[in-house]
């Protein structure tokens, strides 16, 4: 039977998440075209984000960056945000009490009490702060109204939205996510910590690719053993940046003026510079 739930706020253990990685990113893709970056601390107090997404929108370009405080049941107490359009840079401050009373820039802000989140146009990680603090059950739903802000201006508003859980799909949890101000109803999908891996029209997480040995480097490593020489370990380094990134490359000895200009990096470049000697301790 499903439940209707209104601003639960501690977890009862029906959602185990893993810990926060240091850091993710997300591309906006969709209504916009952008990236975010979020950088995570937490201590016993609560948590700590800070992030910036770049992006461009209806042909206006933005950049929003933010810190934003959450206590151990990761309410919203504090978010401080900026950000600069064509049209200059502009601030925000938000603070909630123990009350859920909330001051916009130092002054009361009535149309948000009640509010625990703070959700911020701008970036697809705020849609992780409900899911935490919620803990739903499969078909549980929650009524999350937040602080939203504006990505352009910074402008303050009260967002009525809902979340409702539905069954995992492929490892990953998937929640029915409903804002009626947009007319926006879509399935968001987050990975194991919690964090928003798919917002439909809005952003995916994007993944730094794993670094990998390629065989053409294996003999290099081999013949290099512990301590191996400056050529050879370029000889390495070399051939697996140009499997995995070969756009990446700048070009060495054009600014010289060498006839035959080679990829930064390449072993060829630094065979001839002295190996760098070190002093074994005594």
């Amino acid at each position: 039977m499903q439940q209707h739930l209104v601003g639960r706020l501690c977890h009862t253990g029906t959602v185990a998440f893993a810990p926060l990685p240091v850091s993710a990113c997300w591309q906006h893709r969709g209504v916009r075209s952008g990236f975010e970056v979020a950088y995570f601390e937490a201590d016993y107090w609560g948590h700590r984000f800070d992030g910036t997404t770049a992006a461009i929108e209806d042909a206006q370009s933005w950049i929003v960056s933010y810190s934003i405080e959450l206590d151990a049941a990761w309410r919203t107490r504090r978010a401080r945000i900026t950000g600069r359009t064509a049209s200059g840079l502009s601030e925000a401050e938000l603070a909630c009490d123990e009350a859920g009373r909330w001051r916009v820039n130092g002054r009361p802000a009535a149309h948000l009490d009640a509010c625990l989140d703070v959700d911020l146009e701008s970036s697809a990680l705020t849609n992780t702060l409900p899911v935490h603090r919620l803990d739903l059950a499969v078909g549980d739903r929650a009524e999350t109204p937040a602080a939203y802000v504006r990505a352009l201006d910074l402008s303050v508003e009260r967002l009525e939205q809902t979340y409702t859980r539905l069954p995992d799909e492929g490892g990953r949890q998937r929640y029915l996510y409903a804002a009626p101000a947009f007319d926006f109803t879509g399935t968001l999908s987050y990975d194991e910590s919690g964090l928003v891996l798919d917002y439909p029209g809005i952003a995916v997480r994007a993944r730094l690719p794993a670094f990998r040995l390629i065989p053409a480097a294996l003999p290099v490593i081999q013949r290099s053993a512990m301590f191996a020489s400056a050529p050879a370990l370029a000889e390495c380094s070399y051939r697996a940046r140009q499997s995995e990134a070969p756009s990446m490359y700048e070009m060495e000895g054009a600014s010289s003026g060498s006839a035959t200009p080679r990829p930064a990096g390449d072993p060829a470049n630094l065979a001839s510079r002295p190996a760098r000697r070190y002093r074994e301790p005594a």
